[in-house]
């Protein structure tokens, strides 16, 4: 694993997960963004509302 991991590449497309927001209306305020980093050890979560646009989160898989 690498020892940053905002320096690793993401590989595939952002997948959208949605719910949780509890007003049930499937709206974008209820959306997140996941996509795997390059040599799947963690991830990179990303905000689909305006406010967010081009920060993203990074986290390691749990082992």
């Amino acid at each position: 694993m690498a020892d940053n991991l905002y320096q690793m590449d993401v590989t595939g497309p952002f997948v959208a997960l949605c719910g949780g927001n509890g007003n049930g209306t499937g709206s974008e305020e209820d959306c997140l963004e996941v996509a795997m980093l390059a040599d799947g050890s963690g991830y990179a979560i990303r905000d689909v509302k305006p406010e967010g646009n081009g920060r993203e989160l990074r986290a390691p898989r749990a082992s």
